[in-house]
Formats: C-alpha cells, structure tokens, sequence
C-alpha cells in the first residue's frame, strides 16, 4: 500500500484569527494549544478528521512570516525515506525530530524546492 497523507499544517501571519477564520468558514472543530517557548499569545490548533472522510491537521502561525501549507506522509522510517529523497535530487531541511511529545517528524524539498512533511508511523497496538 503507499504512503498515505496523514496530516497537514495551515501557518498564516496571526494563528488566533486563521483558528477562527477556519472554524468559522469550513464548520472545522478546533482544539486550541499553547505552544512552550512560543512567542506570547501564539496558539495553534488541532482540527480533528472527520470521520472516514479527512485527515486531521493544525493550524499555528508562520515561523518565519511566510504563509505556507504543508503535507505530511507517513512512513515508517523517517531516516531511510530521507536517504532515498536525497538520493533522487531532494534535500533534508529538518531531520527527524520529536515534536510536543506526540509524534517524530522530519521535512524534505522535492527537486522542486516544495516543503514536505515526512511523520513516523505509528506502532501497531
């Protein structure tokens, strides 16, 4: 089977109006969340998948004030895919990393320059 897209991201210039705006345009249920070491009054927000028609995703601010969206894909082996994205002309920008102690992520370009997300699969219960 591929690897699917599990999740994405929404980070605009002030991320409490982008939680409203989005809640308020798409019906989206957000859970709001501080963010440690955020700048102050920085939330972000988990919108929850609807059941058996969407993925979940967030919603938080811009690190470097650019707007962007991305992707994430998951996989089970962030290091090994990373390996294999370089060696067809892509490059790593973050390395596998563990994020608010709830998942392991790392982020790649396509030959392109595209920001993607890579997040580790979760093991089976």
């Amino acid at each position: 089977m591929p690897d699917p897209v599990v999740h994405f991201e929404i980070m605009g210039n002030d991320s409490a109006n982008s939680l409203k705006w989005y809640a308020d345009m798409f019906g989206w249920k957000i859970e709001p969340k501080s963010i440690a070491g955020a700048p102050e009054g920085q939330t972000c927000g988990f919108v929850r998948p609807q059941e058996g028609k969407a993925i979940g995703g967030g919603i938080s601010s811009a690190d470097d004030s650019t707007p962007t969206v991305h992707i994430y894909i998951e996989v089970d082996d962030l290091q090994a895919y990373l390996s294999k994205i370089e060696q067809a002309g892509g490059k790593t920008i973050m390395p596998p990393t563990e994020v608010l102690n709830m998942a392991t992520i790392a982020m790649f370009s396509d030959p392109d320059g595209i920001r993607i997300g890579l997040v580790k699969a979760a093991a089976e219960q």
